[in-house]
């Protein structure tokens, strides 16, 4: 299994969700799609379980045409960090840190420090998360029995946030802190915003942080996708939610 899979399934597993890889790429409310089933043969898991978005129904008429009503979204004005974890993870006191904290960790505004028993671990941040929903996610029942939905899933909540890390560890396992350092703004000058960078410090892994400088919800690190019934997706690494 490659990296992006491996985390993919790791925060899966614990959410019942989809994590996104790239969370920069735009994941709406009411996107509807298929799940790659991957070919048996050589690397044929590349593509087993990766939503490929086809189409959104608020913008081609198939909410209309089945009453669905618009997404809600929930805590546009909350702040703060949602942290979510692999199983294998448990989250203890930031001075058991080995070696001690980088200065820079140490500084962090927010930060938190995560054990890994052996095998890969994940670890999802993000700041200032909201999430739009398709309440009454049964509504869309009438909608995925159609024909042409046949083997479709759709995207019933995004949860979208203003910056975020993610990290899958190595199979060795190990402890690692992440905090996020916000930057003072330059007192008398009006338009400056507080800049925030995300670190790292502890044991190795593929890490990932983007930040929006402008504070915009513009990642969307983690959806949940419904379909007709579970049989019809199988994702390679679990399954989706039926209606």
């Amino acid at each position: 299994m490659n990296s992006e899979r491996a985390y993919v399934d790791l925060i899966f597993r614990v959410t019942k969700k989809y994590a996104a890889w790239d969370p920069e790429i735009a994941v709406k409310a009411g996107d509807y799609g298929r799940i790659t089933r991957g070919r048996w043969g050589l690397a044929f898991w590349r593509k087993n379980g990766t939503f490929v978005r086809e189409g959104n129904i608020y913008l081609d008429g198939k909410a209309e045409k089945y009453g669905i009503a618009a997404p809600v979204e929930y805590g546009r004005h909350s702040e703060g960090q949602i942290w979510i974890t692999s199983l294998n993870a448990t989250r203890v006191d930031t001075s058991f840190s080995a070696g001690g904290l980088h200065p820079l960790v140490a500084q962090c505004n927010a930060k938190a420090t995560f054990k890994f028993s052996s095998g890969c671990g994940a670890v999802l941040a993000m700041e200032n998360p909201i999430m739009t929903i398709i309440d009454l996610p049964g509504a869309l029942k009438g909608l995925l029995e159609d024909p042409s939905m046949r083997g479709m899933v759709v995207v019933s909540e995004v949860h979208s946030c203003s910056s975020y890390a993610r990290l899958l560890t190595t199979e060795e396992g190990g402890t690692v802190t992440l905090g996020l350092h916000v930057e003072t703004p330059v007192p008398g000058i009006a338009s400056a915003r507080a800049i925030g960078t995300w670190v790292q410090h502890g044991t190795s892994g593929n890490f990932k942080t983007q930040v929006n400088p402008l504070g915009e919800h513009a990642f969307h690190p983690l959806f949940r996708l419904v379909s007709r019934s579970e049989e019809q997706t199988s994702t390679g690494i679990g399954r989706v939610d039926s209606v």
